[in-house]
Parts: structure tokens; sequence; C-alpha cells
């Protein structure tokens, strides 16, 4: 109960750093980071490619010489069928991936950051959202610290 308290204020915590950006980097550090955050985004698609299909192939060479010795029917019906998929997943995502980037970058990651450059009230709102999320954090740390 008290590591699960500790994760939740640590978290809690985390996540108010975020609502706190606009006014702790400024303008010119928030367009900066909107730039950084596009590049990221269109690189996003192959990066996941890249991590599952390489998280696949090294499970599998793991399971290669179980799957050899052992025979099995299913156990080849696994390997390939996961194959497949990866394969199919990796074309999806080729395929889509400037859907993909388009769709995120328009409706998401431009708007916020916009309207936090804009808008000077819902920056100030987002601070708001901070210190709250902040105290909370603190008060569940807290009370873990009690209770252990």
């Amino acid at each position: 109960m008290v590591k699960l308290l500790l994760i939740v204020g640590m978290c809690l915590q985390y996540f108010a750093f975020f609502f706190a950006v606009p006014e702790l980097f400024g303008k010119e550090r928030l367009v900066q980071f909107n730039n950084w955050i596009i590049k990221a985004v269109k690189m996003a698609p192959g990066i996941l490619i890249a991590i599952f299909t390489t998280a696949v192939g090294i499970s599998f060479s793991f399971w290669a010489p179980y799957l050899y010795k052992s025979g099995e029917r299913w156990m080849y019906i696994l390997y390939f069928s996961c194959v497949i998929l990866t394969m199919l997943m990796a074309i999806l995502i080729a395929v889509f991936n400037k859907k993909i980037v388009k769709y995120s970058t328009e409706k998401a990651v431009n708007p916020i950051l916009n309207r936090l450059l804009v808008d000077k009230n819902y920056s100030m709102r987002a601070l708001k959202y901070a210190a709250v999320l902040y105290s909370l954090g603190l008060m569940v740390l807290i009370v873990a610290t009690i209770l252990s």
C-alpha cells in the first residue's frame, strides 16, 4: 500500500511539471519545443516499427531452440502468426505514416501549443493545475511516509 501511494504521489508531481512548462520555459522555448515534438512525432512510427520488430525477433530467437526441440504444431503456428502480424503492422504503419503524423500534429500537438502561446489565461490555468497536482502529490507522499 505504501509503495502504491509513493508511486501515485510521484506521478502526480511528475504530471504537475508538464502543466507548469509554459511558465517555466517561456514562449521562445515553447516554440522550439513545438518543433522538437513535431520532429519526434514524424519519427515515432518508424521507431515503433523498429522496436516492435526487434522485440519480436529477440523473443523468438530465444524460443527457437525450444521450438526446434518440441516439434509441436501450435508452437509453429504461434511463431509464424506473430511474424506475420509483425510484418503486417510494419506495412500498415509504413503505409499510413503520413496520415498518422498529420493527424497527430494537427489534432493534438499544434492546437495545444498554439493555445499555450496565444492565450495567457490558458497558461495560467495550466499553472494552477500544476500547483494543485504538485500539492496533491506532496500530500500523498507525506501520508505514505507516515504509514511506512
